[in-house]
Order: C-alpha cells, then structure tokens, then sequence
C-alpha cells in the first residue's frame, strides 16, 4: 500500500496561492480499498453532519442531507465493483486548493 502525501504550492499570476497535494496513490487489495474509500467517505459525512445546527435553513439541511446519501450510495456502488473482483485496483486522489475566484 502506498500512501503519498507531497505538497505542491506555487503562486498564481494574482499571488493567490494554488496548492496540490497527492494523498493517495497506489494499488490495493480490494479489502484495502473499501477500508479506505469507507474511512474517507466517513470524513466527508461527518463534516456534513456537524454543519446541520439548530441555525441551519431547511434548504441548507436537505442540501447536506443529501450530500450525505449520495456519498453513501457511490461507496456502496464501488464497494459493490470491488466485491465482484479478485483483482488490485489502483486509487488516485489528489486535493487541489485555489484561491476562491479561480476556477
């Protein structure tokens, strides 16, 4: 299992900083996959989750709410892909932050 972590800052034309960061990049047993593609998945719903308060609209809620079950429906789709195979898969991810009023 290879995990990387490198970073990649250099500044735009405006000196808004754009940074790259690989954090993951390798093969993995299925099992290994669906481990972190689950412990990933389960980072984003949490963010999701502690940003629902007793403040929050009702378009802000359903909008989070489902956030929250299209990221639970896409990893139970891959997790399903996975299954059915005996193979490696290879997994990518990678961050990229720009300033705001880029694209």
């Amino acid at each position: 299992m290879h995990l990387m972590a490198n970073r990649h800052t250099h500044w735009g034309k405006d000196n808004n900083p754009k940074m790259n960061m690989q954090l993951i990049q390798g093969q993995f047993t299925a099992r290994e996959a669906q481990d972190l593609l689950t412990a990933m998945t389960e980072v984003k719903i949490r963010f999701h989750e502690k940003r629902i308060t007793g403040e929050s609209s009702e378009e802000e809620i359903k909008m989070r709410e489902n956030r929250i079950k299209r990221l639970q429906n896409d990893l139970a789709v891959m997790c399903k892909g996975m299954n059915d195979s005996d193979n490696l898969v290879n997994i990518r991810s990678e961050f990229r932050v720009t300033a705001a009023s880029e694209k």
